[in-house]
This record gives structure tokens, sequence and C-alpha cells, in this order.
């Protein structure tokens, strides 16, 4: 003891601790019991009922609290945030041999838990098996769960992800794939890419007019309003465009989506869909209002007014699916002079080189995974045409041999950076690199 009657190792450092997030993850706090290091699993816990569960278990411990009226108070985004700390803790135990989580919650609101964590537990899971065989639940009191991890004993196991940050493109949209799809794309091998021509080559582009265009799965139309662009971040307008195009309009999951395609694919920006058109062409099915009612659904079923064997779902008529959208679309163009062109090439390959990462790193001599084509559109003023700054910016996508990932850090697992000796400390996140190849040598054995 020193004269202020603090034992060694007890001081400022603690007092910190006193201010951490009730749901953070548990920082390091001063060893209290030298013969059972497990009561080191959190900071001082007031509650005597995780304090007697931290002694009697054995294994790597990390403690929860859910709080239900901060989850009902937050936003979708804090929700999201608040799960997704939970949902870590999970992912650093799987990958780490197992062990538990304490979760703390309100009384009656057990029930409540389970039903908001049960379908993402599942896809954590990534070999297929029951959900039972990798997670166990007991109910320690009317306020207390235990969650107990089982990982796979085969080695080398295969890691669990939180998220792929990747994204395959379908026919109607796009998905996030799953374990075994990340598997077969990091393996697979297209020798002879065919990259599609571009839908305006050889086309005259008049502002207004209705343009001959067809949404595929790897062709995709877009529209930057100048309101839109006005606000989007940036000093120029190569700049603001970029922005707009990387956050509002999802270019990266459509690059990635498009680099995993044998044809490549075309990020097309201005042209616009004429959404009154479109309506004119679609008309609700008679008679089945009352069975997508009883089936919980949301949407409606529409017939096509001019092949009424042509059906699908959709919550209205102006969204029909991508392999009926076709003479509907308007040309608005993008007014970037030439300098304003050369810009926004030269900042779209640093943003992808910078916020994007690909596996396997491709060669210096290979071509670039995407390029920028610029098409002009003639403008009528009176009757006669004239020639401005406005384009349609078509970002062209090459099949990639191997997976781009939307971020810079590739696949989100986690490890611990301490794990020598129990509890748990410091999840950390687990390296592009490892993640690959991991997914690429793991054996699944069901």
């Amino acid at each position: 003891m020193d004269r202020r009657g603090r034992g060694r190792g007890q001081g400022r450092g603690q007092q910190r601790g006193r201010g951490a997030h009730p749901y953070a993850l548990p920082a390091p706090a001063p060893r209290q019991n030298a013969a059972n290091p497990q009561l080191n699993n959190g900071e001082d816990v007031h509650c005597q009922v995780c304090n007697g569960v931290l002694r009697v278990l054995c294994s790597n411990v990390f403690r929860f609290l859910f709080d239900v009226k901060k989850w009902s108070e937050a936003s979708k985004k804090g929700r999201q945030k608040y799960l997704n700390t939970f949902l870590t803790m999970v992912n650093t135990l799987y990958n780490e041999g197992g062990g538990h989580v304490l979760i703390h919650s309100e009384q009656l609101y057990v029930a409540f838990f389970h039903e908001q964590v049960d379908n993402r537990l599942m896809d954590l899971i990534p070999d297929g098996a029951m959900f039972d065989e990798r997670f166990r639940k007991s109910s320690v009191d009317d306020t207390h769960i235990s969650l107990q991890v089982m990982p796979p004993s085969q080695r080398p196991r295969p890691l669990s992800f939180l998220n792929f940050h990747s994204t395959i493109s379908l026919h109607k949209g796009r998905a996030k794939p799953d374990y075994l799809q990340m598997k077969h794309l990091l393996m697979r091998r297209h020798p002879q890419p065919t990259l599609q021509p571009s839908p305006f080559s050889n086309q005259r582009l008049v502002k207004d007019q209705v343009f001959p265009f067809t949404e595929t799965r790897s062709l995709q139309a877009k529209v930057a309003m100048e309101k839109d662009l006005r606000n989007a971040r940036g000093d120029s307008t190569a700049e603001k465009l970029l922005n707009l195009c990387w956050e509002g309009l999802d270019l990266p999951d459509f690059i990635s989506g498009f680099s995993k395609q044998q044809e490549g694919g075309s990020y097309c920006v201005g042209i616009q869909e004429d959404k009154e058109k479109t309506g004119q062409r679609w008309l609700p099915v008679e008679g089945t209002e009352g069975l997508c009612q009883l089936l919980g659904m949301e949407m409606k079923l529409w017939k096509d007014k001019d092949n009424p064997n042509v059906l699908y779902l959709a919550r209205d008529e102006h969204v029909p699916p991508y392999e009926n959208r076709t003479g509907n679309y308007i040309l608005r163009g993008v007014c970037l002079t030439r300098d304003e062109q050369l810009k926004f090439e030269s900042l779209l390959t640093d943003r992808i080189t910078s916020g994007m990462s690909l596996y396997p790193v491709p060669a210096v001599d290979s071509p670039p995974l995407v390029e920028c084509l610029f098409h002009p559109v003639l403008e009528l003023v009176d009757g006669q045409q004239i020639h401005k700054d406005l384009c349609v910016v078509e970002i062209r996508v090459r099949y990639f041999q191997g997976v781009c990932f939307q971020n810079a850090e590739g696949p989100e697992a986690y490890r611990c950076a301490r794990r020598l000796t129990p509890p748990l400390r410091d999840p950390v996140r687990v390296s592009c690199d490892e993640c690959c190849m991991n997914l690429i040598h793991s054996t699944l054995h069901l």
C-alpha cells in the first residue's frame, strides 16, 4: 500500500475504466485473484449473479449488457452497432476455440433478446452445422443467459465471418455471398473473360430523349440529379460526382459484383428510368390481394399490359424486374469538361486503390480493373443541336480472377491480440490474406 491507501496496480488507470461504455468489450482489469484468472473477465461487475457465474466458468468469457431501453430508443443504425458488439464477441470466441458469452439482460426481456440474435448467430456458422451443434444457451435466471460457443475441432478450423464485404450480382438485384460461394469465387478461374460491348457505341445521344436501354445483371443505369450533385462532398464537379456515386449510388457494390462475372459489367451515370412510361405498361393482377395479405407479403402481383402471361412481384408498378426494363430510359447526362473527365478517372482509380482490396493482388502488368468512357450528349436549343459538356459516364468493370472486396480491410473476422492465457482480451481483425487462405484451404467436415 502507498500513502494514499492504494494497492499496487490501482490508481488512475482503474478510475479511468469507471466511465466505460455499458456494453463495450471488456477492458483489461487488475488481477483480483491470482488463483483464479477467470475473475479478470471484466471490470467491476456490480452484479452478484455475474460474479458467481464468472467464478464457475472455466473457459474464456465475455460479458454483454443487453439494455432493451437503449435498444428501443436507438436508431436503426444504432441498433446494428449495438448488435455488432455482441456478434464481435461471439465471432472472437468461435475463432479462438470456444468459450462463453454471459448476457445480462433486463427481467422479462430474455425472449426478446433471443428473437433479435438467433438469425444472426446462424450466419456465423461457416460449416452448415445445426444451431445447437455450435451454440448452446442456458438460462442462469430471469435476467442472465449463458451462450456457449462450440466451434468444430478439425484443423484447419474454418473461420467464422461477420461480413465478407463483397457482393454478387443477380438477375433481379444483388446479394451477399455465403461461405461456400466465397470459397468458390476464390478458387474458380475463367481463362478467357469476355467484356461486353458498350451500349452507347455508334449511338447518337440527345438529351431528354428515350434511349433503348436494358438493365441486366451486368448493366446498371444511374442518374446524378443536379440537387444531389450540388449537395455532395467535394470541391470540384468530378469530386462531387465520385462521392455521390460512391456513397449514395452504391458504386462499390456494383464494382465488386461486376468483377466476379465473366463478362464484367458497366455502371452508367446520366441515364434515368422513365417511371411514368414504365407504370403504364404494368397492371395489378386481380384477385391476388387477399393471397398476398394471407402470406404476409407487402408486395403485389403485376402483369405486363402487352403480355398478360408475364407476372412478377413488386411493391408498385414502377419497379419491373431487370430483364423487363427496356425502352423506358431517358438520357440526362452529366456536365463534365474534358479536364473534369480526366480528373474523375484519376480520382476513381485512387479511390479503388485506397478504399477497396483485391485478393490475390494483381500483377503489375495486368489491365486495370475499371476504365471510364465518356459519351457526349447533344442538347437541342430552338430546334438546333449544340455541343456542351454533357456526357454519359460509363464505368466499365473487367472480370477479376479472385475477389474484389468493398473495403480496404477485406472480410471481417476477429481473433484476440493476447490469447496466451484466459481471459480473452483486445479482439483484433484478421488480415485479408489470412482470411482468404483459410477460405481456400479449410475443409468442411459435416
